[in-house]
């Protein structure tokens, strides 16, 4: 069948129908008119017997719906069975409801990008280490509206990539987020975000994106002093919130960044000149720091920024 893998015992492990122009309910359970089409009734008691989907494919891998027209919420309950699931992507259709990103007990990747999602469900601390597995979530582009201080608390440990961006998640992002010794990415711009802005401790040394900019309500106060402090960082976006403060000579430190947009906030002081001493600014790309109180001249190091838009 195509986009439908077996193994040899001829179950059912993967299910790729990507872009494939699936319409309907998000197929948990289908209830089965073979019998009805005899002419023989099915009564509504039987229904559970005479049912089949996604949930009883209980050696499934790996699942890719994206980019369909699949519509209506999703009935996740008969899916914490699937305990092999470990890839789940239904970005792009037309779901709606609550989103539940630890759908399975073994799932690594997750991608309820680009659906019509109103809310989302806490993440859930377990004791058994197979339902810790979670290591890549996207729900961006929804209409989640949770207090991200509740929705974040037990964000899996070892998540490393985390993308919520262009939701209406609100509040202050919790403590948790300075533990999390994998994390690689975490996205959540355009929300109503607000608060101190965590310094996201644990990631240190492998951290290469932190984008929180555009926030409707906005961080304040100043920033970490250990946000200066993740040298592999590629991109750091603090755009459209409230911080204050200066920019420090820590900034220096970061040689590889190649996107820093600081514009539209609060901060103030003069430019320190490791700005344009990073390694010659030549991994810089973009620098945006408008709209802010900045003052004194420009560092002449900021000339070694060659071919960054500044």
């Amino acid at each position: 069948w195509y986009g439908i893998s077996c193994d040899d015992e001829g179950y059912v492990t993967g299910i790729d129908l990507r872009d494939n122009n699936l319409v309907g309910q998000f197929p948990v359970y289908t209830r089965s008119d073979s019998i009805a089409v005899l002419g023989i009734p099915v009564p509504e008691s039987h229904w559970y017997f005479t049912k089949y989907g996604l949930a009883n494919l209980y050696e499934l891998k790996t699942l890719d719906l994206a980019e369909n027209k699949l519509t209506g919420t999703i009935e996740y309950r008969p899916l914490y069975n699937l305990r092999h699931l470990s890839y789940w992507d239904v970005a792009g259709n037309q779901l709606s409801g609550v989103l539940d990103a630890q759908v399975a007990p073994s799932l690594k990747y997750a991608d309820f990008s680009n659906n019509g999602f109103t809310s989302m469900r806490r993440f859930e601390k377990y004791k058994v280490r197979s339902l810790q597995t979670l290591r890549y979530c996207d729900v961006s582009n929804n209409a989640i509206e949770e207090n991200a201080t509740d929705l974040l608390a037990n964000i899996p440990h070892n998540i490393e990539q985390f993308i919520a961006s262009s939701n209406q998640i609100y509040g202050n992002l919790p403590a948790s987020l300075d533990d999390l010794p994998k994390l690689r990415q975490f996205n959540m711009a355009s929300n109503a975000l607000s608060g101190d802005l965590p310094g996201f401790t644990e990631s240190l040394a492998i951290l290469e994106e932190l984008d929180v900019s555009n926030q409707t309500t906005g961080f304040k106060g100043p920033i970490p002093v250990d946000v200066w402090r993740h040298l592999s960082l590629n991109i750091l976006n603090l755009a459209d919130n409230r911080l204050t403060g200066n920019l420090p000579s820590l900034v220096g430190n970061l040689a590889v960044l190649e996107v820093l947009d600081l514009s539209n906030n609060l901060l103030k002081g003069s430019l320190p000149s490791e700005l344009g001493m990073r390694g010659g600014g030549a991994s810089l790309k973009l620098l945006g720091l408008t709209n802010n109180a900045f003052t004194g001249v420009i560092p002449y190091q900021m000339g070694q920024l060659q071919g960054a838009s500044v």
